[in-house]
C-alpha cells in the first residue's frame, strides 16, 4: 500500500527521522500509526511538503518530521 510511485521518499526519511530523534520519540502511538498511509499519501511529492499545515490536525510527531524536512532542504 505504501509503495505507490512518487511515496517512495516519505518512508525512508520518517525511518531517518525516528533515528535522528533519540530519545524525544520513544514509541508511536495507534493513533500515529493508523494516519500513516494518510500522511504518506498527502506527501506523495516533495512540493506537498511546502503545503504541509502544521495547524491542520496532524499529530505533533508529523508536524515535527515535516518541520525536520524543511530544515534539510
Amino acid at each position: 500500500m505504501l509503495k505507490r510511485r512518487g511515496d517512495s521518499w516519505v518512508v525512508p526519511q520518517f525511518i531517518e527521522f525516528l533515528d535522528k530523534s533519540g530519545d524525544k520519540v520513544k514509541s508511536i502511538t495507534r493513533d500515529q500509526w493508523q494516519l500513516f498511509p494518510n500522511l504518506v499519501e498527502f506527501l506523495r511529492t516533495a512540493d506537498a511538503v511546502a503545503g504541509y499545515n502544521t495547524d491542520d490536525s496532524w499529530p505533533k510527531l508529523y508536524d515535527d518530521f515535516v518541520t525536520w524536512v524543511r530544515s534539510r532542504s
